[in-house]
């Protein structure tokens, strides 16, 4: 195997591996999320009733709720208010998995 194919075959396999920890990234990320969400249902830190309102704009910089991350000023986030008035930051994919998790509870309650 010359120099050049040699290089192109460890140019190759460092693609594979980059994309492989994109990969796992991303699935450590929604696992993660979805367990804090599931213990902040289950200290009652996020509520399981069902939202009154929830008005959806660009994030000002809030922090999720769900995640506690600093939602980026790209990123959608719900404003939710549920009975009582109890009022929480969610971004998109945080309320995603709140409103799935809290409707799976229900079902099961």
């Amino acid at each position: 195997m010359d120099a050049h194919a040699r290089d192109i075959s460890v140019r190759n396999r460092v693609s594979v591996n980059r994309q492989w920890m994109l990969e796992l990234r991303d699935r450590i990320s929604r696992l993660d999320r979805l367990l804090r969400i599931r213990k902040k249902l289950a200290e009652g830190l996020l509520p399981f009733d069902h939202p009154t309102t929830v008005v959806q704009a660009p994030s000002a910089g809030q922090r999720c709720t769900g995640c506690d991350r600093i939602a980026m000023p790209t990123n959608l986030v719900m404003a939710c208010t549920v009975r009582y008035g109890h009022k929480f930051h969610l971004d998109a994919d945080c309320y995603e998995v709140w409103q799935r998790l809290r409707r799976s509870y229900g079902q099961h309650a």
